[in-house]
């Protein structure tokens, strides 16, 4: 009786948990955005891993992780920020403290493969923070208005008399647990929906391709990912630590040990549900993959593993990182803009799936499980399930490609699954089509 009480327990503690997830960018978005910025500019295919890792954690150690939460971490979303003014602030701290951090970490006398590895934790880490500025921020909205293009100047183009002008009119979600800025005098201008964070069907934010202008966002994430590695690459100024940093090696058991925890929060992810009717059901990518049943099987398997990557996670001290953030009466040292824009030329190439329907007999009463798998330019992008539908109208399968515009071909394989069990990440289960495609750029 006892084990089923704690049982029991645990589950309205996860449920309680899960009611909360609504405010966090999807993570496979995160994921494909780090480890895709990384690579293409020369990281190894580990090093990027890890850094894609890195980043998925945060929000597991901040939601998920009952035993070992993280609620610290709530400041790393750049959520209820009500003006241009608290943004700049806000950057500011955040740069200055990843900075200070970065240049301690290149000047280390003899650094060894922990220090690499410590190196290439909070570069993931940091980066989650970095992406959600244009994921809950309606800096798109802002600097395009009703333009149906896709800008590349992220904040960092702009001076600081030129971002002040936007006044109130520049702001990021509000979150009623995300910092301590969440009363005072922004009570009046977040009273309307309009400046509430909000989930998949309404607010500020564009987590998910379910939200509009969530490929600006996107976009905007990717050149922004990259202006950030750059900036601590300057600020580490180790070329030798750098170099071993960005051609990082995991050896055969590490790897092994990755990969099976990727598959495990990538499973948290994707079966996340905050029960029926809910508008939160599933946060890889976008709604519609949840399910209580397996989201608590998958969470059993999770905190009972462990990996040397989410050790290092966990033991870690964060406070010279999170130090001062929200605190609008601290003074930052460093000046505006805290690193420089990027202005590299990239092509992106947009993979969407619009209709999908199961015409086979053995799944016509239990309903499907689909999803769309891709590999291109070396890279994979695996797509959020649709849970138990037969058939998906304009599913939210939308996978963005981003290579170099002096790149001659891109050679795409697509398939779209069916599978009551994606627990193989597409490697199992009834293949409904294939296709291969190249795109001469």
């Amino acid at each position: 009786q006892t084990a089923t009480m704690k049982q029991i327990l645990c589950t309205i503690a996860i449920f309680l948990v899960l009611l909360q997830l609504v405010h966090t960018f999807d993570n496979g978005y995160h994921h494909d955005l780090t480890r895709d910025a990384a690579k293409n500019i020369g990281f190894s295919q580990d090093a990027a891993k890890l850094m894609a890792y890195s980043n998925n954690l945060v929000d597991i150690y901040n939601y998920f992780y009952l035993t070992k939460l993280k609620p610290e971490f709530d400041v790393l979303h750049f959520d209820s920020l009500f003006s241009a003014q608290e943004i700049i602030t806000q950057w500011k701290i955040f740069a200055e403290n990843s900075q200070d951090f970065f240049r301690e970490l290149g000047a280390r006398d003899s650094p060894n493969r922990n220090a690499y590895l410590e190196g290439i934790h909070i570069i993931g880490a940091t980066l989650h923070t970095v992406q959600d500025f244009y994921a809950h921020s309606n800096w798109v909205e802002a600097r395009t208005g009703s333009c149906d293009c896709f800008r590349t100047d992220t904040i960092m183009s702009y001076t600081e008399e030129e971002l002040l002008d936007y006044g109130n009119q520049l702001f990021t979600g509000f979150f009623d647990t995300s910092s301590g800025n969440a009363g005072d005098s922004s009570d009046a201008y977040v009273s309307g929906s309009d400046g509430e964070h909000g989930g998949y069907c309404s607010g500020v934010n564009h987590d998910s391709a379910s939200r509009p202008n969530f490929h600006k966002a996107y976009a905007l994430g990717y050149i922004a990912t990259i202006e950030w590695i750059r900036a601590i690459e300057g600020w580490i100024d180790n070329p030798q630590m750098w170099t071993i940093m960005r051609n990082f090696q995991l050896d055969d058991e590490e790897s092994k040990e990755i990969d099976d925890d990727i598959i495990r929060v990538f499973r948290t992810y994707l079966y996340t549900t905050s029960g029926p009717g809910s508008d939160n059901d599933g946060h890889w990518k976008g709604d519609g993959s949840g399910d209580m049943n397996d989201f608590l099987d998958n969470y059993v398997k999770f905190t009972a593993s462990q990996s040397f990557f989410r050790s290092i996670f966990e033991e870690y001290d964060y406070s010279a990182i999170l130090a001062n953030l929200y605190d609008f009466d601290y003074v930052p040292e460093i000046n505006w803009p805290p690193y420089l824009p990027y202005s590299g030329d990239h092509v992106a190439i947009f993979i969407k799936t619009t209709y999908a329907e199961n015409l086979k007999k053995p799944f016509e009463y239990t309903g499907s499980d689909m999803y769309v798998d891709i590999v291109a330019d070396g890279h994979r992008y695996l797509d959020t399930r649709i849970h138990n539908k037969n058939v998906v109208n304009d599913a939210l399968w939308n996978t963005i490609l981003f290579v170099s515009s002096i790149t001659p071909l891109v050679e795409v394989e697509y398939s779209l699954h069916n599978d009551k069990d994606i627990l193989s990440l597409g490697n199992s289960g009834m293949i409904f089509y294939q296709l291969k495609l190249v795109y001469q750029l």
